[in-house]
């Protein structure tokens, strides 16, 4: 990938560029018009004289008598020395004054009209006109007069004209330079100032950047900081909690085991030693399971942030998980069904937090269940959401205490079932992070719990 310049050369150069093209169309349309002035002020000083000259032709006793004012000549008089030639020509076109070998016009001389044209003399190129001048005494053919300059006074006047143009034309492109250097500067100064302070950010305070303080075109990279800055504080309460919470709930487990170890260790009695020793298997499961929630629950939190999202059937996700818990149930005497309606419920996340709803709803319905008990669920897909329910017959939750499960490490008193508090508020974590919701009721028949979760569906499964 090229690498870019700055923004400031990047911005003076989308300036400088139209600007240069809009320079060198103006000094070509400057130079056409200086052509242009120049050639009229040439053309109307040729007709001047071509008129003088043919105001002097008369006849006289049968003759033609012409006389060359002084003035008609005097009116080209210029520092380059042009060449100034004229022929006069009688009705017949024989000559009356001037150069015999002055060129003639393309076209005849017939009438007071003035003809001009570009042709040259003895190898010098020149400007000529020619006019004709009726004749009294029943001459039906007019006098020709014909009146040429060499080009160096024109030429002159054309490039005077042109660097005059160029020059105001050059001095307003340098003008235009300086002034949006100065309205650059001043223009980015505050995106100088939002990088100025990204880059002195304390990582520790990780402060906001105001958007009122930039103009409107920078507000959503501002925005766009802020809100990666609220996902980095996020993730950093996050892992803060993560190690508060193993710290605190790791603790008493460990200590626990120590315990057991060290009665293990003072027991000579083989049955005491194999008492300490399925104490301290069971209190390493309850680590083992510990640990696992609160990796799941960093996991839960981190993946909230997570766009780049798989489609999952919900339908195919429960009947997983209840496949594996089908022996557990079997063996401890519970009765576990699955329901399913509507066909496939897609849901567009993640398919492990999804497997971990079901998992921890599946397995707190069955610890809570006591031997010859039920646990039903059931996945239903309408109204554009997936609707998944566990149900169970064990002792149900206080209506007053249904809000409380959901809070980290707190169990209701007097709970037998072994837990550590954490399973509803994976699911809670989780539901939320794929913009569902969950709540707690009452069965419709009997004692027990019904938990209902709700998750958006998508139409393409594909």
């Amino acid at each position: 990938m090229m690498a870019r310049t700055s923004l400031r050369v990047q911005l003076l150069a989308w300036i400088l560029v139209p600007l240069t093209l809009l320079l060198v169309f103006n000094l070509w349309i400057s130079y056409s018009s200086a052509r242009v002035t120049a050639g009229l002020v040439q053309d109307t000083a040729l007709l001047a004289s071509a008129r003088s000259i043919a105001e002097q032709i008369n006849e006289r006793d049968g003759s033609i008598e012409v006389l060359i004012p002084p003035s008609a000549i005097e009116r080209f008089s210029s520092p380059d020395r042009d060449r100034v030639v004229y022929r006069v020509l009688g009705p017949a076109g024989d000559l009356l004054a001037g150069y015999p070998d002055v060129p003639s016009p393309p076209a005849a001389i017939e009438s007071l009209t003035p003809q001009w044209y570009d042709s040259s003399f003895r190898g010098l190129p020149i400007r000529a006109v020619a006019l004709g001048q009726p004749l009294p005494g029943g001459e039906t053919r007019p006098a020709g007069v014909i009146v040429g300059q060499t080009l160096l006074n024109r030429n002159r006047m054309e490039h005077e004209l042109w660097l005059r143009t160029a020059w105001q034309e050059a001095l307003m492109v340098a003008m235009a330079v300086v002034l949006a250097l100065v309205g650059l500067n001043r223009g980015l100064g505050p995106l100088i100032r939002l990088s100025g302070a990204v880059r002195t950010q304390d990582p520790r305070s990780l402060s906001r950047f105001d958007p009122a303080s930039v103009q409107n075109e920078l507000k959503p990279l501002v925005i766009a900081l802020n809100a990666a800055i609220k996902r980095i504080e996020e993730q950093i309460r996050q892992r803060r909690q993560f190690i508060a919470d193993a710290a605190h709930q790791l603790r008493t487990p460990l200590a626990l085991l120590r315990t057991q170890a060290a009665v293990g260790r003072k027991s000579s009695a083989p049955a005491d030693k194999d008492e300490a020793l399925d104490a301290i298997a069971a209190t390493a499961a309850q680590m083992t399971r510990l640990t696992n929630q609160l990796l799941t629950l960093a996991k839960a939190g981190a993946e909230a942030a997570i766009t780049n999202r798989t489609i999952v059937d919900l339908v195919d996700v429960a009947r997983t998980v209840l496949t594996a818990e089908a022996e557990r149930a079997v063996a401890s005497g519970k009765e576990l069904s699955f329901e399913t309606r509507g066909g496939p419920a897609h849901v567009r996340g993640s398919r492990m937090l999804l497997t971990e709803i079901v998992a921890n709803l599946v397995d707190n319905a069955l610890r809570h269940t006591s031997a010859g008990g039920a646990v039903a669920v059931s996945v239903t897909s309408e109204l554009h959401m997936a609707h998944l329910t566990v149900t169970d017959t064990g002792p149900g939750i206080a209506e007053s205490e249904r809000e409380r499960v959901f809070e980290r490490f707190y169990r209701m008193p007097g709970t037998e079932a072994e837990g550590s508090g954490l399973g509803l508020a994976i699911v809670r974590m989780i539901v939320e992070a794929h913009e569902g919701r969950i709540e707690l009721r009452d069965p419709a028949q009997g004692p027990g719990l019904a938990v209902e979760v709700w998750l958006p569906t998508v139409e393409d499964s594909d």
